[in-house]
Order: C-alpha cells, then sequence, then structure tokens
C-alpha cells in the first residue's frame, strides 16, 4: 500500500506542488467566484481546500479545511470544480494530500 504525503501551503506553491502541478497550471475556481462576485460585489476572503491527488493525477477527494467566506454553497462548487483537475500521472508520485490556501479578492 502506498503512503500519502501531506503538505502544506502559504502564498507560495505547496511543497511537491511541482510534482502535482496541473498542466495548465490553472485550477479553474476563479470563474466559478467571479460568477458569485456578481451577485455580491463585496464577497472576498481566503479557502483553504485540502485536495487527495491520486498517482493517476486525479483527485479523489476535496474537502474545506478553513474558509473565511462564510459562504457554504460558494466553498463547494469550488471543491466540485477542483475533483475535476486532472494533474497527470507522475511516475514514482504516491498519493498526495495538498492543502493550498486560495485568497479571492475582485478585480
Amino acid at each position: 500500500m502506498r503512503s500519502s504525503s501531506t503538505t502544506s501551503a502559504g502564498c507560495t506553491s505547496p511543497p511537491g506542488w511541482a510534482l502535482r502541478k496541473p498542466p495548465d497550471g490553472s485550477l479553474g475556481h476563479y470563474s466559478i467566484y467571479n460568477r458569485e462576485l456578481r451577485k455580491k460585489p463585496s464577497l472576498r476572503g481566503r479557502i483553504t481546500p485540502e485536495l487527495v491527488i491520486e498517482p493517476s493525477g486525479a483527485v479523489s477527494e476535496c474537502s474545506v479545511v478553513e474558509s473565511t467566506l462564510n459562504e457554504p454553497a460558494l466553498e463547494r462548487k469550488i471543491c466540485n470544480r477542483l475533483r475535476l483537475v486532472d494533474f497527470g500521472a507522475k511516475p514514482g508520485v504516491d498519493r498526495t494530500t495538498i492543502r493550498y490556501p486560495i485568497e479571492l479578492l475582485p478585480g
């Protein structure tokens, strides 16, 4: 059985991110935030999703471990979007768990 490695991130890319960065560099969450921003122009905050990335590169789990948004529906939508990200298979890389803080600001 392969073990997981858990990493945490600050404002820079989390440790192991180079091994698990999506091919296009994007997680796709900003479009969801921008749609919600049209309804609530003052919406801003920080969300920290925890992603479990399988050796295949697929995201098998996403959960919000910290948030200042106070918008559970938006947090769920962002996690649902992050589950669709394919990080691509990397030889020799085990199942990986990362926490990736995202700052959501208008503009």
